[in-house]
């Protein structure tokens, strides 16, 4: 199995980041799949750690979005031009290593041609990338899964699996065992599904609103209120941030894990916003990243007992 390594700038392509690596885990598993802001522990030296989990990667996916190769210092000089940018380290490893390179394309982002490249990034203009567009991201993402050697098909979850187990025990109980018992099947199927529910059941209800309290970067607090609907191992439900609210896309419940997008035009502005979200539950408490275009950002969401309480647009500085 590929081991891959995501390569990507934070206030660039944050958010397309982490929804690409969920992709990609489904199929080639959590362990196969690099991504820094998640697999980097705490205290760990960030670049050596980059550096040991290149050694061991059979491909590295470049994420480029619009701002990747224009990204500027706080003294105006283009990042890539710095030779210990991550990014450009990370890149070149790779093609040091002869690593396999696949370019991502996002934000309808151009393969940057070896002309505006660094002297050492050149190479990368000569690997084939592909595009990944929100109105087809679908099948563009698994296309991408194709490229690298996985399978179309969405990878089975734990529950899909003891499901299929459970219908083949059942159907060849009915076929061996033949008309005798015909009449019992619907009770035995019911009695069935009622012992399923109960053995799978996540440890948390998560249906209902939660809410946080988070300050962004030199920015004021504010108030991000999640309203959560699980259905089986389906999450739906929007979420309201203080510049409007988003529907949830993707989303899935992973025994006490929560994985789901948002989408929402923000308040003032022309351009819709996607955000990605992974949440690992605690009783009343889901502690969450949160990756948007410009960043990520680490949080505790506690549940909201009253479900009529509207939280705060604004507190404070």
């Amino acid at each position: 199995m590929a081991k891959i390594f995501l390569s990507y700038r934070r206030d660039d392509s944050a958010g397309y980041a982490g929804r690409i690596a969920e992709r990609l885990s489904r199929v080639f598993g959590r362990d196969n799949v690099f991504q820094d802001l998640e697999d980097i522990r705490p205290g760990a030296d960030f670049s050596q750690e980059i550096e040991r989990n290149m050694a061991s990667c059979d491909v590295l996916i470049a994420l480029i979005g619009t701002h990747w190769l224009t990204a500027a210092e706080a003294n105006g000089n283009r990042r890539l031009d710095n030779p210990q940018d991550y990014v450009r380290l990370e890149v070149l490893s790779a093609l040091q290593r002869k690593i396999r390179v696949v370019p991502v394309l996002v934000q309808k982002a151009a393969m940057p041609t070896a002309d505006v490249l660094p002297g050492p990034l050149k190479p990368l203009a000569l690997h084939q990338a592909v595009e990944l567009s929100e109105t087809r991201w679908d099948y563009d993402t698994e296309r991408l899964i194709a490229a690298l050697g996985g399978k179309h098909q969405r990878a089975f979850s734990k529950r899909q699996v003891i499901v299929g187990v459970a219908a083949a025990v059942i159907i060849a109980v009915i076929v061996g065992l033949g008309g005798f018992y015909f009449h019992h099947e619907k009770e035995a199927r019911l009695a069935g599904a009622a012992n399923f529910n109960s053995s799978v059941k996540p440890p948390n209800d998560i249906t209902g609103s939660w809410t946080v309290g988070w300050t962004p970067p030199q920015g004021r607090a504010v108030r991000i209120q999640f309203n959560f609907q699980a259905q089986g191992d389906r999450l739906m439900g929007s979420v309201r941030y203080p510049t409007g609210e988003g529907g949830i896309y993707d989303g899935r419940i992973e025994g006490d894990r929560l994985l789901f997008v948002t989408r929402h035009t923000p308040q003032f502005e022309t351009d819709e916003v996607t955000i990605s979200f992974s949440g690992q539950v605690s009783g009343d408490e889901i502690d969450f990243i949160m990756q948007r275009p410009n960043g990520a950002q680490r949080f505790i969401a506690t549940r909201l007992l009253n479900a009529d309480e509207k939280p705060e647009r604004r507190v404070g500085k």
